[in-house]
């Protein structure tokens, strides 16, 4: 590895920064998500930012987040249409899926640009590039995919104008790793766009996070429910498993946060308070 390529002491304590304020932002899974696009698209000296949750065999396509593209001078209508047509014609539709995911594969990466994984003469001529990519003015771009808890792959994609140069290996190397710090935390301290919902927990679990939210102990919900101590207990713990918390402090703030509040339906509308 080139020395330039190296970390500084500064990368690392913005790194830090970073993840401190995205997890300070993670119950919002698009403001802690455009918080990174912004963060990444400055190091890395990119007009426009993308990330997306997907999960590449079958090819599903769950959330996209952007960054910059209002101000960019790039075409976002050929990006849509791109991801659109990847999602209905899967992974091969992509000449650089198969090429990222070799290049990984020989312990290159995480964070590669498209001159690192195909070169001019094989990535201009493409339907791929011909049909999106050069329309949209989009060319040189950095792709950054890594595993989520939750199964699915996160990927970061910096994105360049045609005729701009190719991403330092140094501002690779910084993406990659804050990537690699973040990625893991999704689903977790910061919320994934699919993340639990108290929708779906069953009646009688909404119930005792009710009375857990207002204040009771395990003893008065066991009095105010009519159950059994260890069977709170037991509904207790579900509810801290469902949520990825440890104690009713910190489920509280994540209740609030997130903006939950009194609008959510405790109970069908047949059962009792």
């Amino acid at each position: 590895m080139a020395k330039s390529s190296y970390l500084r002491g500064a990368d690392y304590r913005s790194i830090h920064n970073l993840v401190g304020e995205c997890r300070e932002l993670g119950d919002d899974p698009r403001s802690w998500r455009g918080h990174l696009l912004g963060w990444a698209a400055r190091v890395a000296g990119a007009p426009v930012a993308t990330e997306y949750e997907a999960q590449l065999r079958p090819t599903v396509i769950r959330e996209v987040t952007g960054w910059g593209w209002e101000r960019s001078g790039l075409e976002i209508e050929y990006w849509l249409a791109m991801n659109e047509e990847f999602a209905r014609r899967g992974f091969d539709f992509n000449p650089m899926l198969a090429a990222y995911i070799a290049a990984t594969e020989r312990g290159e990466g995480p964070c590669l640009s498209r001159p690192d994984m195909v070169p001019d003469a094989d990535w201009y001529p493409t339907e791929y590039f011909q049909s999106y990519h050069g329309p949209s003015r989009a060319d040189v771009m950095t792709y950054c995919i890594l595993p989520q808890r939750n199964g699915m792959s996160m990927g970061v994609v910096l994105v360049r104008p045609i005729g701009d140069r190719d991403f330092s290996k140094r501002a690779k190397a910084v993406v990659g790793a804050a990537h690699g710090l973040i990625a893991p935390l999704v689903g977790g301290v910061l919320a994934g766009y699919s993340d639990p919902s108290p929708s779906t927990l069953s009646p009688r679990t909404r119930q005792v996070l009710r009375c857990a939210l207002e204040g009771d102990s395990d003893k008065q919900i066991a009095a105010r429910l009519g159950m059994a101590r260890n069977t709170v207990n037991h509904y207790v713990k579900r509810i801290y498993d469902h949520f990825d918390v440890q104690s009713r402090p910190e489920l509280l703030a994540r209740w609030v946060r997130r903006g939950w509040g009194g609008r959510f339906a405790w109970t069908d509308s047949n059962e009792a308070d």
